[in-house]
């Protein structure tokens, strides 16, 4: 075990292990910069004076090792935060007040800002309001300092720099954690939302919603997969389905097609949307074939006994965003409708299309035609079989 991971317990979630490792690591470096700077006191023939910076470095790494036999984090946090408030001031005292101090009750900030940083902003109130009464009060002691006028500049030019050097290192710390936390964030967004829709949520639209006059539905369902997966584990049932959606996410890619969403074993995309594209039904056609590949596939490594059975409609959605605390972009319109007939009322292993993506496939493609179909909903319609890419005469 890491030694930054004294406080850390098996309940701790990845932010706040992260959050302890760093007041652990804060405390931990603390000691040779604290050390350092009552050796400067002994240098200039002032031992005496280093006796507050002793006492701190001696008092964190008691509780650093209580911490570490306890595992009780609380025996560091509160009272680290109390020698780091104190500490700057006993020495604030010692060496007579705000100006032979040369400053040194600038580190007792680090107490509330630790205070914000690890217990949150309500719990540092408390900090600051003490700090605040010390600091106060600490203006009616005010006495010769010890130090020599060239020592006094010396260890202001050092707090200063010291304290300043430390709130920027500290700000670039968190910048950069808030630019991690919001690609983190980002990420989980475009997981939900196409680029396109995402970027425009974080402009503030409120409300999107989109028209497109051409695009290619497609559904799919597993045909098979119901009684498969009465004797399969719940594990093994949802690793199965991993990866046939995760190689179905994958083809949706190369293809350039948006996945919309799965219910249980039915996989929903479109071609079209949100960026429009003249090649729409071309492109839902050559995944949807290799969607059909894949799974059978994937059926004779795994021997299970499972079949896609996939259908295609083209026409024009509506397309948006609906929720507002589980976002989802979705189509609708009798486009889709009409994209998830051919589907339920097609066959295992075969693409199904309607008539109006057939018209759009039939020069590249090889189409056959199934004849007149009774569609529930939509009476009777001429479909139509993709059996493949088109081949060029030999």
């Amino acid at each position: 075990m890491s030694l930054l991971d004294i406080g850390a317990s098996a309940a701790d979630d990845r932010d706040a292990r992260a959050l302890k490792r760093l007041q652990v690591a804060m405390a931990i470096a603390s000691v040779p910069a604290v050390a350092a700077w009552g050796l400067t006191f002994v240098a200039m023939g002032h031992a005496r004076l280093a006796l507050a910076h002793a006492a701190y470095c001696v008092g964190t790494i008691a509780l650093l090792a209580s911490v570490a036999v306890t595992r009780w984090f609380r025996l560091l946090r509160g009272p680290h935060m109390l020698l780091v408030l104190l500490g700057p001031f006993a020495l604030h005292w010692q060496l007579g007040g705000y100006v032979g101090s040369g400053g040194a009750i600038l580190w007792s900030l680090l107490s509330p800002m630790a205070s914000m940083m690890f217990q949150g902003v309500r719990r540092s109130l408390p900090w600051f309001a003490a700090m605040i009464g010390l600091a106060v009060l600490s203006f009616f002691r005010q006495t010769p300092s010890p130090l020599t006028p060239p020592e006094i500049a010396f260890e202001f030019m050092f707090n200063t720099i010291g304290f300043l050097a430390f709130l920027f290192f500290s700000m670039r710390f968190f910048v950069a954690r808030i630019a991690r936390e919001r690609a983190r964030s980002d990420a989980l967004l475009l997981n939900v939302l196409p680029a396109k829709i995402a970027d425009r949520l974080k402009r503030g639209e409120t409300t999107i919603a989109d028209r497109f006059d051409g695009v290619t539905v497609l559904f799919s369902d597993i045909v098979g997969f119901t009684p498969l997966s009465a004797k399969l584990s719940a594990a093994e049932l949802v690793k199965l389905l991993d990866e046939i959606f995760s190689r179905f996410d994958a083809i949706a890619d190369r293809f350039g097609l948006e996945k919309i969403k799965t219910i249980g074993d039915a996989y929903m995309a479109v071609a079209g949307v949100p960026e429009p594209c003249a090649d729409h039904a071309a492109r839902a056609a050559g995944a949807a074939l290799a969607m059909r590949d894949s799974l059978d596939e994937l059926a004779r490594e795994r021997d299970v006994p499972v079949a896609m059975r996939i259908g295609l409609h083209s026409g024009e959605v509506v397309a948006g965003v609906i929720g507002r605390r589980k976002f989802a972009y979705d189509l609708w319109g009798d486009t889709v409708n009409t994209a998830s007939r051919m589907e339920s009322h097609g066959a295992p292993g075969r693409v199904h299309v309607s008539e109006a993506t057939k018209a759009l496939l039939e020069n590249e493609f090889d189409l056959e035609d199934r004849g007149v179909v009774t569609v529930k909903g939509k009476g009777e319609l001429r479909t139509f079989w993709l059996d493949g890419v088109r081949r060029a005469p030999a």
